[in-house]
């Protein structure tokens, strides 16, 4: 005991030491039974045959997804009513017009009835008598289907010089010559005319419209006329007539309206 009590921190030392050469003895040993172990764990890991991978189930997706597919927009304008008044008009006779599409009155509601062309047509008609010894001269026809005045449509002028021709030179006798050449005062190529052969040549168009709403008829209009409508406070101008179309323009708020006609284009 004596002993014991004189070297106490040498024994504790000395089993302290025994302790750690115990531990570090046993240390190998156990880092190779846990290195075992792991192998075991990942050769086992390995051997395991995997499940094979089960779909997920989108049946339900997809019918969505099909409905998204074929969806129609909404369609806030057009015929229906959801969010559109209808609105209803009086007729002459007492009856009402729906007003589905907006052409059921006023300048859409316009028909063409028909489109025939208009012609300028240059004729030679005799020779003027003149003084003694001076150059003969000729009496030239001018009618022009497109004049608004009908007395001016139709002008028989002397030459050599007219309001719409220059006279060019004469071919035959100038007392009974067999043609004219002409110079128009809005054509390039000069033109030749004979007394049984007339210059024809179209510059326009003019149509035949109808207005079912309030049974008007207006026969003949040309470019640049103007159209009333009954119960219809704007005055529609014709600003373009072609073979298959007429077209009118608002005089207050300059809205062009084009009307197709559904009749046969016009002979020429």
């Amino acid at each position: 005991m004596q002993f014991i009590k004189k070297h106490y921190e040498k024994v504790v030392l000395s089993i302290v030491l025994l302790g750690l050469a115990v531990a570090a003895a046993a240390l190998p040993l156990q880092v190779s039974g846990i290195r075992r172990a792991l192998d075991e764990t990942v050769t086992g890991v390995g051997r395991t045959k995997p499940k094979p991978f089960k779909p997920i189930d989108l049946s339900t997706n997809e019918v969505v997804v099909r409905r998204f597919a074929g969806a129609k927009g909404l369609q806030l304008s057009g015929a229906h009513n959801i969010l559109n008044p209808v609105q209803w008009k009086k007729r002459p006779d007492g009856g009402l017009i729906k007003i589905s599409t907006g052409n059921e009155l006023g300048a859409g509601a316009i028909e063409v009835i028909k489109i025939d062309e208009l012609k300028m047509t240059v004729s030679f008609d005799v020779a003027a008598g003149g003084p003694e010894n001076a150059e003969p001269r000729y009496i030239v026809t001018v009618s022009r289907d497109t004049e608004a005045n009908p007395k001016k449509r139709t002008v028989s002028q002397k030459t050599p010089k007219g309001e719409f021709f220059n006279l060019l030179r004469v071919e035959g006798p100038p007392e009974a010559p067999t043609s004219l050449v002409l110079q128009l005062k809005d054509e390039n190529e000069p033109i030749t005319i004979a007394k049984d052969q007339p210059y024809v040549r179209p510059i326009g168009y003019a149509a035949d419209l109808k207005y079912p709403p309030e049974k008007q008829t207006f026969l003949r209009k040309r470019k640049d006329d103007t159209i009333t409508l009954q119960r219809d406070s704007e005055t529609y101008k014709i600003v373009a007539i072609g073979p298959n179309q007429v077209v009118l323009s608002a005089k207050s708020t300059q809205k062009r309206t084009p009307l197709k006609s559904n009749a046969s284009p016009p002979l020429k």
